[in-house]
């Protein structure tokens, strides 16, 4: 469309200007060739000047101008994955080994008694059934008298019947010796026992120790003992 203006403005500009020059070939006056191609020329190089500003005849020109820039996409950044790693033990399908009765009847008597003062213990295997026969030698500790020995062996001798009672071990027998050192004739001295208590797993069971009274021990005891010494 611009190309046809400029070929229309470029004719009629030299007309006008032919005209002008020679109005008498033209059968015009100088203000009529003005009139005729002149406003022609001047309306055609307005023409030109408005459709050149929007395109371009050059075909690369106008390509270039058309061509559309492809958008800049922003590049995302990445956020980081945070991998949740799970720390996996080893160890947690490995079930711990249940303790044996004889550990047991240890951590028991241990519990109750001082450092030193289990000096043997020992789990047998009830013959008719899965209780268990449990004997302790335990050590006495010596104090000012023999009454203050005596009773502080029955106050422990309870506070083990007790333990006994409320552990994993079903008790068929719990037999408790005491040993101290004992002077012979001669004056030779060894450990020797001095009191012996044995409680059926039934006579535990009948106990209440929230009530219960150690001096009563020897009373409720199945089998019972004590060393002349504690007698006189």
């Amino acid at each position: 469309m611009q190309t046809i203006f400029v070929i229309l403005f470029i004719s009629f500009f030299v007309l006008s200007v032919l005209a002008y020059k020679n109005p008498e070939k033209f059968k015009v006056s100088k203000k009529g060739a003005m009139l005729r191609f002149g406003v022609p020329t001047i309306v055609l190089f307005l023409a030109v000047g408005l459709t050149g500003g929007g395109n371009s005849d050059d075909p690369a020109e106008a390509s270039a101008e058309n061509e559309v820039e492809p958008a800049v996409e922003e590049e995302e950044e990445d956020e980081p994955v945070i991998e949740e790693t799970e720390e996996v033990d080893e160890q947690k399908d490995i079930e711990e080994e249940p303790l044996t009765p004889l550990e047991i009847a240890t951590n028991t008597a241990n519990d109750v008694l001082k450092d030193g003062m289990l000096a043997n213990i020992e789990v047998n295997n009830y013959p008719e059934n899965d209780s268990k026969v449990v004997l302790l030698t335990i050590n006495g500790s010596d104090n000012l008298t023999k009454n203050m020995i005596y009773k502080g062996m029955l106050i422990d001798s309870e506070k083990i019947a007790e333990a006994f009672k409320n552990s994993e071990i079903e008790i068929h027998d719990l037999m408790m010796s005491w040993q101290m050192p004992l002077v012979d004739t001669y004056g030779n001295e060894e450990d020797g026992e001095v009191l012996r208590i044995n409680l059926s797993g039934e006579t535990l069971d009948m106990l209440n120790f929230d009530n219960f009274l150690y001096d009563n021990l020897p009373s409720v005891a199945d089998t019972y003992w004590e060393h002349p010494t504690f007698s006189n």
